[in-house]
């Protein structure tokens, strides 16, 4: 046992797993590295502070309010087929509230699979059938330009990559030939080179499908696919086989699900659901109906009930934990797609119609596809509960009460006998799709899909919204034009003056980008002008950044980290109910006149995403500033990360290493 993370007042956190032999063999290319998630270490951090704070009931509510569905990667928007390791299909973001075509690419091959996001905004888009005879690994950027595209030994078709913490990228292939062919999970690094790849059934050709089963990563790293050769595996992050089972001998197409727990769920070729402990025990096994099942996913709740469709039966199916039936409810189609979960419970299915059930399996109401019989696309659900569903021919935007929020008709899925693709939802709210244009001569494209609220256009590319600029003083058209700021040494804005006050009505918006609102940080500050809306570094401009001066290392300034979070218990306890002896506006970051967990939750996930992080994550990132706020010239006294000169038209951004003097909070 080894501890991933420790400190001077941070307990380690051990983790222990036990492992299976297996016969099949990694090919490894370069050697790889081990890491903690930044959710993993968050986590620790927050039972840490409810052990401190001492409140009953207060980890556990911490635990769900600042963790992402599942155990994916906490730093990466979307990270695997829909989106987390319990398969919900919930984002932590807002998405589109209208149709507007951001941007979109063509793909090669008939069949595309399911997009995964990486921590900066890097889409992961598979492409491929068995009958193209070749695969394809994109790697887009969000303004849908390629950024590299890699040739697999074989067609991805109908599965999503799986995104680890550190950015290895897992796809899963079979093919090229149309009949058998060798099956493998292939390992790509960020930049699109290969890291190692593990083949199937021990090397051996297999038979070969459209349908690959999606890999799903545990917290602690492990990689759990299954296969054609009829075996659920537990990889190592380098490649190597933990433990293999064969619950029937019968191939293995749908995708695993974790739950909370960290059971392991699967359904095979016999329709049967099947429950493996994290060390590959078998522990129940569920008959869904008699027949053949491929594809299916299942998907688990909170509580722990798995959720699956039954393909002959037409039935969703509910099954506790303890594998018991808890109800199940009768659709008029086949069923393909992975049930989604919304926060309230609330289960989506698509078939015939896009279904919403009660946690009981009630129906709450459901509305009709377009163009087919049936859709086995699975839906995305927003951080504000709408609905993203591909139904037939049209992609729906759907509020939680089954009301059409925006619906587009020109949708199509890819042929090639695939399952159709589901959709994905970055961190700046755009929705990312694949479609083809028409059935009979597929062309098959990615969509970025927004604005995700109305004003979130970026008209000039440089980071920053328009509506935000127009409210804050600068020129949406103009890259060179941003929110002019007070610790630089130019002027930002582009009207010839240097330092100037932000306009009235400023400060209901974020100008500096660090996350806040102005008039949030006029209350936390106590400034009387918006100047601290106008600084996105620091303790005394990024609310986040609680922690300068000395005894904190130098290294931890103008940066958000587990420091600033202790610093809520440590060396004053700020975190107390009410009436609080040691309350201070500065810690009371949602402005509610308490301190408290959702301050926490202002952190880490309400203000965890700054624009001036480009939708990338603060906690655990780089130090202050960031793009788009490095095209002006600002000489500030803050220390850097190094002594690298930016340049942007004739700006320059000059780092110093000298820290400024700012007043320390206790």
């Amino acid at each position: 046992m080894t501890p991933r993370y420790g400190g001077p007042w941070l307990l380690p956190l051990v983790f222990a797993e036990a492992a299976h032999p297996g016969a099949a063999q990694a090919t490894m290319l370069t050697a790889p590295t081990t890491a903690g998630t930044a959710g993993d270490l968050l986590r620790s951090v927050l039972l840490l502070l409810a052990m401190l704070i001492g409140l009953s009931g207060a980890g556990g509510y911490i635990l769900v309010a600042l963790r992402s569905a599942g155990g994916q990667p906490a730093d990466t928007p979307w990270p695997m087929f829909q989106h987390d390791g319990q398969h919900t299909g919930r984002s932590p973001f807002v998405g589109p509230q209208s149709y507007a075509l951001k941007c979109e690419f063509p793909v090669s091959g008939e069949g595309t699979g399911s997009p995964a996001i990486g921590t900066d905004g890097t889409l992961y888009i598979p492409s491929g059938t068995v009958s193209d005879g070749a695969g394809f690994l994109y790697a887009m950027n969000p303004n849908c330009t390629q950024k590299w595209v890699y040739t697999l030994p074989g067609p991805p078709a109908s599965t999503a990559p799986a995104i680890s913490a550190e950015g290895t990228i897992y796809v899963h292939v079979n093919g090229p030939q149309n009949l058998v062919s060798i099956e493998r999970l292939i390992a790509l690094n960020p930049d699109g080179t290969l890291r190692w790849q593990f083949e199937f059934n021990a090397g051996s050709a297999i038979f070969t499908s459209n349908v690959q089963s999606s890999p799903v990563i545990a917290p602690d790293g492990t990689i759990y696919v299954g296969s054609i050769d009829t075996n659920l595996y537990a990889l190592n992050p380098d490649g190597t086989v933990k433990w293999a089972v064969s619950p029937t001998l019968s191939s293995i197409s749908s995708s695993p699900v974790r739950g909370h727990d960290g059971t392991i769920y699967i359904m095979d070729a016999t329709c049967t659901l099947f429950a493996f402990s994290k060390i590959g025990d078998p522990l129940w096994n569920f008959d869904l109906s008699a027949g053949t099942c491929y594809d299916a996913s299942p998907s688990v709740g909170t509580d722990g009930t798995v959720y699956i469709g039954g393909p002959f039966e037409r039935d969703v199916y509910a099954i506790n934990a303890d594998g018991t039936l808890k109800c199940k409810f009768l659709t008029g189609w086949t069923i393909v797609s992975t049930p989604a979960i919304a926060v309230d419970g609330t289960i989506y299915v698509g078939s015939d119609f896009l279904y919403a059930l009660n946690p009981n399996c009630t129906l709450k109401w459901k509305i009709p596809q377009s163009g087919v019989s049936f859709s086995s696309s699975s839906a995305a659900i927003g951080a504000d509960g709408t609905i993203y569903w591909q139904g037939g021919r049209g992609l729906y935007g759907l509020n939680p009460d089954g009301t059409v929020k925006w619906s587009r008709a020109d949708f199509d899925s890819p042929g090639g006998g695939t399952l159709d693709p589901s959709g994905a939802i970055g961190a700046d709210g755009i929705l990312y799709w694949v479609d083809s244009s028409d059935s009979f001569n597929p062309t098959t494209r990615l969509r970025a899909i927004g604005p995700a609220t109305p004003g979130s256009a970026d008209s000039d590319g440089d980071g920053v919204r328009d509506a935000v600029e127009t409210a804050c003083g600068s020129a949406p058209l103009n890259p060179a034009s941003v929110p002019e700021r007070i610790d630089t040494s130019g002027d930002d804005d582009g009207d010839t003056l240097v330092n100037e006050a932000l306009p009235p009505g400023a400060e209901a918006y974020d100008c500096d980008g660090d996350g806040y609102a102005g008039s949030v940080e006029k209350q936390i500050f106590g400034a009387v002008v918006t100047v601290n809306d106008q600084d996105p570094c620091g303790s005394t401009g990024w609310p986040s950044d609680l922690i300068t001066g000395a005894p904190t290392p130098v290294s931890l300034y103008n940066r958000v980290n587990v420091v600033d979070l202790g610093n809520f218990v440590a060396p004053v306890r700020r975190i107390n109910p009410n009436p609080n002896p040691n309350y201070h506006v500065r810690w009371d970051l949602n402005a509610d006149g308490m301190i408290g967990v959702p301050d926490l939750a202002v952190i880490t996930v309400v203000a965890g995403y700054p624009t001036m992080l480009g939708g990338q994550r603060a906690f655990g990132g780089p130090p202050c500033p960031w793009a788009p706020y490095t095209i002006a010239t600002a000489v500030r006294d803050e220390p850097r990360a190094s002594g690298l000169t930016r340049l942007r038209g004739r700006r320059r951004l000059r780092h110093i290493s000298a820290p400024r003097k700012e007043p320390e909070f206790h």
